[in-house]
Parts: C-alpha cells; sequence; structure tokens
C-alpha cells in the first residue's frame, strides 16, 4: 500500500482528487506493466484540455509511444476515467533531446506551464541542460522550438529555489509544483522537512505559497502555508504533483483555500514507508 485518504487506499499510480474519487488509474493504462517495479508517476499537470502531463519514475514501455525514459513527459489524452481509465499516450518533451540524460539526477518528478503556456520542470538531484544548471530544489523553463518525438528548444532557471534557503538540506527537493495561470503565483511541495525564509517551513505533506517578487536568477517570495495534507486524511504520505482547478472549469485558476466553492485539488499521493 502506497497510503491512505480517509477510506481509500492509494498507489504511487494513482491520481487523486480531494473529493476521493480516483479519476487517473494507471494500472488500466500499463503503467502498472511490472508488478515488482511498476513504473509509477512522479510528475503530473492536469492540462487545460483536461489531458494529463505525466513524468514516471522508472523507464517504461508505453503503448503508441514505445520506450519512454524518466527524463521525458509524456501526454495522457483520456477517453474516460476512473476505475475504468482508458485513453491514449503521445511524447512531448523527450528529455534526451534536449540534454537532459543523467542517470537519476535529472528524472523529472515535478511539470506544470508558466502563464504563458511554456513547459516547467523539476529533476531528482542536479540540472545541467543547454548551458543552465541548478538542483533539486530548482524549477526549469523549456521554450520549445518542437516538441514530441523530436524535441528542440532552450532551458532557463524559472525558480532558484535556493535563494529562498531551500538548499539546507536534500529533503527540500521541490517534488511538485502549480503555476497560477492568471497571477504567476507558486504552489510547492517538498520531497520532506523544508524550511525556507526565517521562521517558515513545514514537511511533506504540505503544499506552501511563494507569491514572486522576481523568479529567475534573483528569486523573492512571499510564504504562506496553503494546505496541510495531513489534517485531511492523507497521513504519512508526501504529496508530490497537484493541479488547482475549480470544479467543471477547464482552465486552471488559484483558489481560496476556505472557499467552499466545490474547488478541486487534483493529486497523486506518494506515500513514506
Amino acid at each position: 500500500m502506497a497510503g491512505r485518504c480517509g477510506g481509500c487506499d492509494l498507489a504511487r499510480r494513482s491520481v487523486l482528487r480531494t473529493a476521493q474519487s480516483l479519476p487517473f488509474k494507471h494500472k488500466v493504462t500499463e503503467l502498472d506493466q511490472r508488478r515488482s517495479h511498476p513504473a509509477g508517476v512522479d510528475g503530473f499537470h492536469l492540462d487545460g484540455d483536461g489531458s494529463l502531463l505525466l513524468s514516471l519514475m522508472l523507464d517504461a514501455t508505453l503503448p503508441g509511444i514505445g520506450a519512454v525514459d524518466d527524463a521525458d513527459i509524456v501526454r495522457f489524452t483520456p477517453t474516460s476515467l476512473g476505475t475504468t481509465t482508458a485513453g491514449s499516450f503521445a511524447m512531448v518533451l523527450d528529455g534526451s533531446d534536449v540534454g537532459l540524460d543523467a542517470i537519476g539526477s535529472e528524472n523529472i518528478d515535478g511539470s506544470g506551464r508558466t502563464p504563458d503556456g511554456r513547459l516547467l520542470v523539476s529533476v531528482a538531484g542536479s540540472f545541467s541542460a543547454g548551458g543552465v544548471s541548478g538542483s533539486g530544489e530548482d524549477i526549469f523553463r523549456f521554450t520549445a522550438a518542437t516538441l514530441g518525438e523530436t524535441t528542440a528548444g532552450s532551458w532557463s532557471l524559472y525558480f532558484d529555489g535556493s535563494d529562498i534557503a531551500l538548499d539546507t538540506s536534500a529533503n527540500e527537493d521541490t517534488d511538485g509544483f502549480w503555476v497560477d495561470p492568471a497571477t504567476g503565483t507558486l504552489y510547492l511541495g517538498s520531497e520532506d522537512f523544508f524550511s525556507a525564509g526565517v521562521g517558515f517551513g513545514g514537511d511533506r505533506n504540505d503544499l506552501y505559497v511563494c507569491a514572486p517578487g522576481s523568479l529567475g536568477e534573483e528569486t523573492t517570495c512571499t510564504l504562506g502555508l496553503f494546505w496541510d495534507a495531513g489534517a485531511h486524511g492523507l497521513s504519512g504520505g508526501n504529496v508530490r504533483g497537484f493541479t488547482l482547478a475549480p470544479a467543471g472549469v477547464a482552465g486552471a485558476h488559484a483558489l481560496d483555500p476556505t472557499a467552499d466553492d466545490g474547488s478541486t485539488l487534483h493529486l497523486p499521493l506518494v506515500a513514506a514507508p
């Protein structure tokens, strides 16, 4: 078992809504092909058209694509969701085409989009591609010339976690994020206990907010806690990869966490032992 949420059991392969339905079940889509070593999802983004951008924990072979590396991003376009998930895969970002070929450390563990629609990624360790370098606490922007099986484009640093002190421990790896397309506010999750700035911190259950004063090489933020998964029955788990969206609205935007407006927080849960 990978985790619990009140009355439901969760695996690394599942994407959860806070309403406790299971909109995406990997077992049906062949991500559970190796039962002893499932490929698993460690990066997730719900696009505005309802498709899912996914990155995998391990290399795998997916129908319609073939070999997929842990430094790639694929799109899953669903025809049905829930316990009978079905749909098709397509390559979005072939990481090896654009310098993401370091074993392990450049495993993409978070994905998203800038407000103008460009791809964002975080990686499990050190990053070095296209003249840009960084670490697991950072977020990198990809400006595409082409996407898909033949990917080309350029990298730049989008969020420098070390500027807000997310570099004092390997546990402070950014392993989930979402950017509000209306305001540019970042919503972030961390691999484990983190401390950002003076007197602010949390753990792997928490999502926190960076309202940026500036981004890139000189990142500055106003920080605040957004959501505590442990207070909502998701105890013992690492929240990684999430998207905020009001129910029934295709274009995701920031939510008031205190509002009772049918809002949905989409996330996979990867639990601690």
